[in-house]
């Protein structure tokens, strides 16, 4: 299959790692890729920094392999934003000692200039309740995910730039986009206070409802469905992946957000 979009990539990515297709799976990364699966600290990857370049990326699935009997998945939705795409889906594992695993996924596929995988980044077993209570300077990224939607829900815009760092970086949507057109998103406070503004004076009112919320390392990322009411009274509601990165000051350092996950396949 000739990839054309990141989404092409999710989709041949899992097909080769189900159909156990180990070299077709690593012909699709560059030379210099990147995996983390899961993102942060794990047992086959204890620093958190991930797998860097095509031999790490090797060795990783070789290891999968050995452990693994059987591979399926189901694709939920995928979020094609710019050069990325992001994918929730549920992992349904065999291991060679039997053992049955299910697990919930959120998945960014970024795609290089020449068509192959340049990243993986994988947040594993998103739980589907509460995200947790929000305390300045001392917030986990599960934690200031959930401060950030309830500020925008209650039109809080001050408590929702308090937490930013001065120089964070806001993609909503990850992409081009009417109020983005350069695609590379609003960096520093100033940019993302313009970006908020706007979004108020356009809405009437906004909700949301929580899906799964998955942490690894300093990030989190949420699966979501937004309603918003815009100020001449359209209803819209739509599905999104966000991902939340925080500082080491417990500040939100990004939210990357890709909108209108289709449900069909990839």
């Amino acid at each position: 299959m000739k990839t054309v979009t990141a989404k092409d990539l999710a989709f041949a990515s899992l097909n080769a790692i189900k159909d156990r297709r180990r070299d077709d799976w690593v012909a699709l990364w560059e030379d210099d890729g990147l995996l983390q699966d899961p993102v942060g600290v794990s047992p086959t990857d204890t620093t958190g920094k991930g797998h860097q370049g095509i031999e790490a990326i090797t060795k990783f699935i070789d290891g999968a392999y050995a452990g693994i009997k059987t591979f399926d998945f189901e694709i939920e939705r995928a979020f094609l934003g710019g050069n990325e795409c992001g994918v929730t889906a549920t992992f349904w594992i065999t291991g060679v000692d039997g053992v049955q695993r299910t697990t919930t996924v959120v998945n960014i596929y970024e795609q290089s200039p020449n068509g192959k995988l340049q990243s993986l980044r994988s947040w594993w077993d998103g739980t589907p309740t509460g995200l947790g209570s929000y305390q300045p300077g001392e917030a986990t990224a599960k934690e200031l995910a959930f401060a950030s939607l309830n500020a925008t829900k209650e039109r809080r815009l001050d408590d929702w730039l308090a937490m930013w760092e001065e120089d964070g970086l806001l993609q909503d949507p990850v992409g081009v986009s009417p109020s983005e057109p350069t695609g590379e998103g609003h960096q520093g406070v100033k940019a993302i206070e313009q970006f908020i503004s706007g979004a108020r004076d356009g809405m009437k009112s906004f909700d949301f409802d929580i899906e799964r919320a998955f942490l690894g390392g300093n990030e989190c990322g949420v699966t979501a469905t937004f309603r918003i009411t815009t100020s001449d009274d359209v209803e819209r509601s739509f599905s999104v992946v966000n991902i939340y990165k925080r500082s080491p000051n417990g500040k939100l350092e990004s939210l990357r957000s890709w909108h209108d996950g289709t449900l069909t396949g990839l």
